[in-house]
């Protein structure tokens, strides 16, 4: 605020010394060429000086002023009398300081008008005096508001980016527990079939765990780190469904460095395992591919399974668009706004294919690997 203060009365004192400059060579230059037959006179060009420059004396009073007395939608209508009042003060300083440097300049001149006092009030009461008032007075406001108006601005994208921050790690963390007491299950399940299976099973979910809290803090990771994890994942489902689950990796080396959100891949595949795979008493497949398309990074992952019914295209109002999908697209949106697509449809002959597209982006210190 300080800052702002001291930067605005520079600004004023600079435009009335550039102002009282601008006049003054006009004067020099109309007593030059205009008035030839008479001698030059430099105490007119001090004069014209000091007629300007006084108000570099005023203004920071005035912006305390108007500071002091700030117009409002409310308080306008009391405050303008305040303001007319403030004004001829104002404009009567501004005349004193004229005539005194006048007076001691060319005391004769003031005589002339009548004494010192008669000259104040003549000065004072001059149409063009009367305006300077009230133009500091509209410059400090115009200044004022556009301050106001991009503090507003950044207040408003703070408390934007916090709620969308908030909001996303909200959704994520909401992945966790959802996970985890699905696993949980299994190896509840297993450990009445298959004891070193659910052993098997428990320690992969350990691995799993301590990635994800490795992880847990970033809000973007690399599509390389992103499989990885979902390896980890699948690697505990591998355990309970065994022969049933064949996955494969179809991930483009150009889009391992690309900037994913993360854990955006890990419901979408415990969404085909869940509604598809879980679905087939036969050996079913996943398949997670990636591609990049000019300046987008497009990720599918398509499962074997029964697919959606036509009245549940896109997911709408079905078991699959639960907690894990409906998660995920919020979160595309709080990152992306309109800037990404999610497509959910039915593979032919049968099946679900999930695809996900964002803008194509690297994490810094990464480079896309090439064959």
């Amino acid at each position: 605020m300080r800052k702002l203060n001291l930067q605005l009365i520079l600004i004023f004192s600079a435009a009335w010394i550039l102002l009282g400059f601008l006049l003054s060579g006009v004067n020099i230059l109309s007593q030059i060429v205009v008035r030839q037959d008479r001698p030059f006179e430099w105490k007119n060009v001090f004069l014209w000086q000091t007629l300007f420059h006084s108000w570099t004396i005023l203004s920071p009073l005035i912006v305390f002023f108007a500071k002091r007395f700030r117009f409002g939608k409310r308080n306008w209508w009391r405050l303008l009398p305040v303001h007319f009042i403030a004004a001829f003060v104002f404009l009567l300083l501004h005349a004193i300081i004229f005539v005194i440097v006048h007076n001691i300049v060319d005391p004769a001149k003031v005589a002339e008008f009548g004494g010192f006092w008669a000259y104040t009030l003549r000065t004072t009461a001059s149409v063009g005096a009367s305006l300077m008032y009230f133009l500091v007075l509209s410059c400090f406001y115009v200044v004022d508001y556009y301050r106001h108006f991009q503090a507003e601005q950044l207040k408003s994208s703070e408390l934007k980016a916090a709620l969308a921050t908030s909001q996303l790690n909200a959704l994520k963390m909401q992945i966790h527990p959802h996970f985890l007491f699905n696993t949980l299950n299994s190896i509840s399940a297993l450990m009445h079939e298959d004891i070193q299976a659910a052993d098997k099973m428990v320690a992969r979910l350990g691995d799993f765990l301590r990635t994800t809290l490795e992880n847990s803090g970033d809000r973007e990771v690399s599509l390389k780190q992103e499989t990885d994890f979902v390896g980890r994942y699948l690697e505990i489902e591998s355990v309970r469904y065994q022969d049933r689950l064949v996955v494969k990796m179809n991930i483009d080396p150009e889009t391992l460095a690309a900037r994913v959100p993360n854990l955006i891949l890990q419901p979408i595949v415990e969404n085909a395992i869940k509604h598809g795979i879980s679905q087939q008493t036969k050996a079913g497949s996943l398949i997670i591919s990636s591609k990049r398309h000019g300046d987008r990074l497009q990720i599918r992952v398509e499962d074997s399974g029964p697919g959606l019914q036509p009245s549940n295209e896109n997911g709408k109002g079905s078991k699959s668009a639960g907690i894990g999908l409906a998660n995920t697209r919020a979160r595309l949106a709080h990152l992306y706004e309109e800037n990404y697509r999610f497509e959910i449809k039915n593979a032919v002959p049968h099946g679900l294919i999930v695809t996900l597209e964002i803008p194509f982006e690297t994490i810094k210190g990464l480079q896309p690997e090439t064959d």
